[in-house]
């Protein structure tokens, strides 16, 4: 509401950096907004042009890059004076704001402003009942959650949006928070720094970690558990598999549908001859044969001869004895 995007087109240098001010865009953008993502540290170059404090305003050395005046610093790449040069980056923040707006994340990976800066830009310009970025400005804590690098920011966004089911702001904020914890906490400041801990030994680490909570959100497919017991019974609390020797109780033995559910999402009655016991090893063996024999010729799991009781205990039966000689 105080920075609309039509607002930023007539934007002014004075109202873009001005010393002292807790009005402008970029006092917005680091300090008023900082609850919702961080980006303080480094220099004000971040913001590509900035005004000098007035005590500070002695002649700088040369560096390669940087140009100063006697009211303003900026990068020189950006133009040869403050005008031109905040007119560019005024151009590459209504880009970065368009660019959201249309969820074109991918194209804000090559506009000309610091990685922290134009996806916190974006991340405010987001629809807020759609969002698609999330408040984490520092691309290695997103790779570190992730445990993987990645080239783009956009595909860090991307991945853990669609990984978290992230529909709605709240989730966005609480899985941002997660993010920034697990990066706080994973390492100390001195394993981050230079000397420390490199960014890919790190992620190795926690690839090799385990014990950790994570969220997981699954559709489970509605099982009939009286029939099951029934099969159960039936069956005797035993493996079905002729030549499969195991036997304990309920607690222990697995029903498989020779049909396997999965196969079909309509709604179903299944009949007690659908089902079959099998311990836990031969109910795994069920499935991967039936899906190498799909496979193998090239049909729907449900066409396939080992839905048949009998075909498929006997390929059951035919693995035990070749694996025992």
């Amino acid at each position: 509401k105080t920075w609309p995007l039509e607002k930023i087109k007539n934007m002014s240098l004075e109202e873009y950096s001005s010393v002292g001010s807790k009005q402008s865009f970029t006092y917005w953008i680091e300090a008023k907004l900082e609850s919702l993502g961080s980006i303080w540290g480094g220099s004000s170059f971040k913001f590509g042009i900035f005004e000098r404090n007035h005590k500070d305003n002695k002649k700088k050395n040369k560096k390669i890059g940087l140009t100063y005046t006697k009211q303003y610093a900026w990068y020189s790449k950006y133009g040869k004076s403050p005008k031109k040069a905040f007119n560019n980056i005024k151009t590459n923040i209504i880009a970065t704001i368009e660019a959201v707006q249309n969820k074109q994340l991918d194209n804000i990976n090559n506009i000309d402003l610091g990685d922290a800066y134009k996806w916190k830009i974006a991340f405010h310009y987001q629809d807020i009942e759609n969002p698609c970025i999330l408040s984490v400005f520092k691309k290695v804590a997103l790779e570190e959650y992730v445990q993987k690098n990645y080239k783009y920011f956009s595909e860090l966004q991307h991945l853990i949006f669609n990984q978290k089911n992230i529909n709605n702001f709240s989730k966005c904020l609480n899985i941002s928070n997660e993010i920034m914890y697990n990066y706080r906490y994973n390492f100390s400041k001195r394993d981050r720094d230079n000397d420390g801990i490199p960014q890919k030994e790190r992620i190795g680490i926690l690839k090799e970690e385990e014990n950790q909570k994570i969220e997981r959100r699954i559709l489970a497919r509605k099982r009939n558990s009286k029939i099951v017991h029934k099969r159960k019974e039936l069956d005797l609390y035993t493996c079905q598999n002729p030549r499969c020797s195991f036997s304990f109780n309920d607690k222990i033995v697995e029903v498989h549908h020779l049909v396997p559910l999965y196969t079909t999402n309509e709604v179903k009655i299944t009949s007690i001859n659908e089902l079959i016991t099998l311990c836990p090893t031969c109910h795994k063996l069920a499935h991967h044969f039936l899906r190498e024999d799909a496979k193998l010729k090239n049909i729907n799991e449900n066409d396939s001869n080992l839905t048949n009781i009998n075909n498929l205990l006997k390929r059951l039966s035919d693995c035990i004895k070749y694996t025992k000689k």
